[in-house]
């Protein structure tokens, strides 16, 4: 639930909160892509070049904990993630090792981007509609199969079939004999598929970073109400979001349909149903922002688009 009682007013319902909206979509672009294999489909916000921005973030702060790290280790010989785990503050966020859960993936570019630059932990995408993790599937297949060949565009390939050399055999399952998986997908519905289905180890303690690029914006537009709460059924968000983090886990939510303050209010101090404002109880503090080239109009300073980072605090 939000921390403030006195919540932004609703955006009003949308085909654009619908699953049939977005089944549609996916599958016009899964047939793009089927046609063009160059042609992954639509990047959220690419305009204000949020992907590249999230993912600068995400290399500073892991730079930044790091570096508290080596300072912490130098005054009393104990570093920060051993510190951490004595509070319960959970690990250091570290490239190498770190779970990363994209919450609505589409057509999985921001995983992908963060795997580009080095992420290489479990990299999970997950969403409600079965067109986009076909989509996010395939476009993953047809990555690893130009990486394996050394492939940047499709003028590569033509000359490779000029030089005759082929594409390698994949297996039947599609996938390809010498590479696996690096980033995976599966249909999962946020507000109503259990958590378990995204960690079915009983002792993995949840995900140091849940990623939102878009998706709260569309279920922000969704009419459906929650039969136990009489209120819309995205207000349940946060707190199925900080089920699913770790302890010192990271969410970071972009939106183009709140802005910075009303983020604040939905997730700012966002604890579960359950716990309710309790001593001690687990929740979302804010923990950073990033910058977008900001505008003007009747004296009013904004941005198209917010991204604000919440870190899961408490539960002792």
């Amino acid at each position: 639930m939000a921390a403030q009682s006195s919540a932004p007013s609703y955006l009003e319902p949308s085909v654009l909160g619908t699953k049939e909206y977005w089944d549609k979509l996916y599958e016009k672009e899964l047939s793009n892509h089927a046609e063009n294999p160059e042609d992954e489909g639509t990047v959220w916000f690419d305009d204000s070049d949020a992907e590249a921005k999230i993912v600068a973030f995400l290399d500073e702060r892991e730079q930044e904990e790091q570096q508290q790290e080596l300072a912490q280790d130098g005054n009393d010989g104990e570093g920060v993630e051993s510190s951490n785990h004595k509070k319960g503050l959970g690990r250091r966020l570290d490239r190498r090792t770190a779970s990363v859960l994209d919450l609505g993936c589409g057509n999985g570019s921001l995983l992908f981007a963060l795997h580009d630059d080095g992420w290489t932990g479990r990299l999970v995408g997950v969403d409600y509609s079965e067109r986009s993790v076909e989509l996010a599937r395939a476009v993953g297949r047809e990555r690893r199969r130009r990486r394996r060949l050394g492939l940047g565009s499709d003028d590569d390939e033509e000359e490779m079939e000029e030089q005759g050399q082929g594409k390698k055999p994949e297996t039947e399952t599609g996938e390809d004999d010498d590479e696996k998986e690096d980033v995976s997908f599966q249909v999962f519905d946020i507000l109503r598929s259990p958590a378990s289905l995204l960690s079915p180890d009983p002792s993995f303690p949840g995900w140091d970073l849940v990623l939102d690029k878009g998706t709260f914006d569309a279920i922000s537009l969704s009419p459906e109400i929650d039969p136990a709460t009489g209120r819309r059924a995205f207000e349940g968000y946060g707190a199925r979001v900080l089920a699913l983090l770790r302890t010192g886990g990271l969410f970071v939510v972009t939106s183009c349909n709140w802005t910075e303050e009303e983020l604040k209010v939905w997730f700012d101090g966002c604890s579960s149903s359950a716990e309710g404002g309790r001593r001690g109880a687990a929740k979302l503090k804010l923990a950073g922002r990033i910058e977008y080239p900001s505008f003007s109009f009747g004296g009013v300073k904004g941005q198209t688009i917010s991204t604000l980072c919440f870190e899961k605090v408490g539960g002792d």
